[in-house]
């Protein structure tokens, strides 16, 4: 299924062949809660260190001459 398949990528997406031993392990598959209260915090960091993407849309559309 999907998780089979995400699990996969993860696990070989930076594997070059013959290279040994796997660099990257996959600890615990959590559920939906918690990989929807994952991505929640990570937004509310990104906006914490970087504002909200509206607003620096908003600014680099100015920068550029282009304020709508």
């Amino acid at each position: 299924g999907l998780v089979d398949r995400l699990r996969h990528y993860f696990l070989s997406y930076k594997q070059l062949p013959g290279a040994g031993a796997r660099k990257v392990q996959i600890a615990e598959v959590y559920g939906r809660e918690e990989a929807v209260e994952v991505i929640r915090r990570s937004i509310e960091d990104y906006r914490a260190k970087f504002g909200a993407p509206e607003e620096r849309a908003r600014k680099l559309r100015e920068m550029l001459g282009d304020a709508r």
